[in-house]
């Protein structure tokens, strides 16, 4: 909920399937944390790295609309 709150406040966009692999990932990372484990950290940094392997991955494109460049797809998320 706090990752997708933050591409919302940046008016960023996340497809569905990778909304679906968002949410399996955030489940599994929780069912796994250990004391040192910080939710929102955790969130924080997740987001962070998302947005730099969409930069990543569009660096690489051409032909870039505004939706593309707000979007941010599973390949995103999967690399993080």
């Amino acid at each position: 909920r706090i990752f997708e709150q933050n591409f919302r406040k940046f008016d960023y966009t996340i497809s569905n399937n990778a909304s679906k692999v968002l949410q399996e990932y955030f489940c599994k990372s929780v069912a796994e944390k250990n004391s040192n484990f910080g939710n929102a950290r955790f969130v924080r940094n997740f987001f962070e790295k998302t947005l730099e392997r969409q930069a990543n991955r569009l660096a690489k494109e051409t032909n870039l609309t505004t939706d593309k460049l707000s979007e941010v797809c599973t390949e995103d998320i999967i690399r993080t």
